[in-house]
């Protein structure tokens, strides 16, 4: 026998707020208010509710709330029900404990486009899961009839004594709620227009042009005749086998670093496996070029720029991927008027760029004053304490340069870096022996957290690993900076702004298509050379002229301020 409405809506308030943080994997229905229904850049819809309480118990919150999937301004696109503000606020005001963010599947999809922010529902069955330990709430496709599943508003009539205290217990929470005029969540990206429309591609993580070009992507499967690698950070090496019967073609200092980086003997490395290819000279393969432009990023780190028959026939021009970089004033002022001022003069096809921080609400600061400030503290502030500085093997190299030549101390590091900075010439040599202190450099992927008495850590990296709790008991300092780029300096490098798709990894790349008013024919830019190309039987590859100088497009004309 079928259950009535009204009987479905009091077992949904029957929900124990206590036991949400205790449930795993199970169904249950809840009575909730609606906060918004937003849509994510993948295209998932997500219904979000309140019920004006705390869930608990108190001591599962913290570990759950951490595994608990949430719409971030990175993974959200727009609003199809936006929050009512004070609703909004009451959740930034009471916290993201407060709120359900359930997905929405199939049928049901129709039923939260007909609700507004403010409305009462009752969910039935919906299932509180787990995937790749994250915890998740769906409703999945199928009606009542069959399944038990339903998104139904509440009846304003629907005078039950446990419904009204409900809606009481709401208003009420809503009424400690001021200031909610100005209240805004996320910003919603904005919609190109007509003209400047498909500009920006799905999010992929492995670049290919054509069959016959890879960009960091190394499959042992994989029958490309070419692989080009932008630096060699480990994300970008998976796969990759010096020792397999293909070439990998990168920067000269790539080149030194990139054995010792993957603990392979150089003497052991097949002489064809690496190519080293010198920054701002075109190099002729067959039917393209490839030039490698410094990203200003890690040792060794390039874009690489594509061009010629094979990336017309793929791309419609030429081709830019940008692998990790970091575009400061200098790297700026480079494009503008220093050896790669050809990339600016040049109007581009498709732009692969990787977006790490592109979404980061965070302040980064600019490395000249991360570096000013880094060694104020550790002269004015830390003159007579140990500094440990955890990093990578790579990495951070001008700001502990800039450290040495400032203090003219020696720094410790530890033995993998230590090679690394002996390939490169990059040790660090000081006059002055401090004998009360040491600054020290340790392995941050293997530092077990210990601080020596009268140490401090001073942390220089975006993504640590330190949480806040362990920052206050290990003493540690912040000069948050990185090697990447920001907002701002993506904006700056391309014509277009990525409508940036969600991601749940740095490594993600954004494609961006310039069509319509931007396409242009680019010149040949290998008639005047020779057509030798390179030569697989040989393995030589052709180095080319300086290129004519194309028609300059600003990069600023097309930037999308957000």
């Amino acid at each position: 026998m079928t259950m009535s409405l009204e009987n479905r809506i009091r077992k949904g308030l029957e929900f124990d707020d206590d036991t949400y943080y205790s449930l795993s994997h199970v169904y249950t229905s809840l009575v909730a208010q609606v906060h918004s229904v937003v849509v994510t850049q993948k295209g998932f819809q997500y219904l979000r509710v309140w019920r004006a309480r705390c869930f608990g118990p108190a001591k599962f919150s913290e570990e759950r709330e951490e595994r608990i999937f949430r719409i971030t301004q990175e993974i959200f696109k727009s609003y199809l029900v936006p929050p009512d503000p004070r609703i909004g606020k009451a959740i930034e005001y009471f916290g993201k404990e407060y709120l359900l963010e359930i997905a929405v599947y199939d049928n049901h999809q129709e039923v939260i486009k007909t609700v507004n922010s403010g409305d009462f529902i009752l969910l039935s069955n919906v299932h509180i899961g787990s995937k790749e330990k994250a915890i998740t709430l769906s409703i999945h496709g199928g009606g009542f009839a069959s399944y038990n599943r339903e998104i139904t508003p509440i009846p304003t009539d629907f005078s039950d004594p446990k419904m009204r205290l409900f809606r009481k217990r709401c208003r009420r929470m809503l009424e400690q709620v001021t200031n909610y005029e100005n209240f805004e969540e996320f910003i919603e990206h904005e919609e190109l227009d007509d003209e400047n429309d498909n500009l920006v591609s799905e999010p992929y993580k492995n670049i290919m042009i054509g069959d016959e070009i890879a960009v960091n992507y190394f499959p042992k499967s994989s029958q490309c005749s070419y692989y080009f690698l932008t630096h060699i950070h480990p994300e970008y090496l998976r796969d990759l086998d010096l020792t397999a019967d293909r070439t990998v073609f990168c920067s000269e200092t790539t080149s030194d670093i990139l054995p010792e980086i993957m603990g392979i003997d150089s003497k052991n490395v097949p002489a064809n496996s690496i190519f080293p290819m010198r920054l701002n000279h075109p190099y002729s393969f067959e039917e393209f070029q490839a030039t490698m432009i410094d990203s200003n990023h890690c040792p060794g780190s390039v874009m690489i720029l594509f061009e010629g028959e094979l990336i017309q026939k793929h791309a419609g021009g030429p081709v830019l991927c940008t692998g990790d970089f970091r575009a400061d004033k200098t790297f700026l002022s480079e494009l503008k008027s220093g050896p790669s001022r050809f990339l600016s003069e040049l109007k581009l096809a498709r732009i692969h760029m990787d977006n790490t921080y592109f979404s980061l609400d965070q302040n980064i600061l600019q490395l000249d004053h991360a570096r000013d400030l880094l060694i104020q503290n550790i002269e004015s502030r830390h003159p007579d304490k140990n500094i440990i500085i955890p990093l990578h093997r790579l990495g951070r190299e001008s700001l502990i340069e800039s450290i040495v030549q400032a203090l003219n101390e020696p720094i410790l590091m530890f033995k993998a870096r230590l090679e690394i900075a002996r390939i490169l010439n990059a040790e660090h040599s000081a006059v002055r022996k401090n004998t009360i202190r040491n600054i020290e450099i340790v392995e941050k992927d293997t530092w077990d957290y210990s601080v020596p008495e009268n140490s401090v850590v001073i942390n220089i990296s975006m993504n640590d690993c330190i949480v806040e709790s362990q920052q206050e008991q290990l003493n540690i300092h912040e000069f948050v900076t990185t090697d990447d780029q920001g907002t701002s300096e993506s904006l700056e490098v391309v014509a277009a702004n990525p409508d940036f798709q969600e991601t749940s990894k740095s490594l993600e790349v954004a494609e961006i298509e310039m069509k319509g008013s931007l396409a242009t024919k680019p010149p040949n830019l290998l008639e005047e050379t020779s057509d030798t190309g390179f030569c697989e039987e040989s393995g030589s590859v052709q180095m080319e002229p300086p290129r004519k100088k194309g028609k300059f497009q600003n990069l600023q004309e097309k930037i999308m301020h957000i």
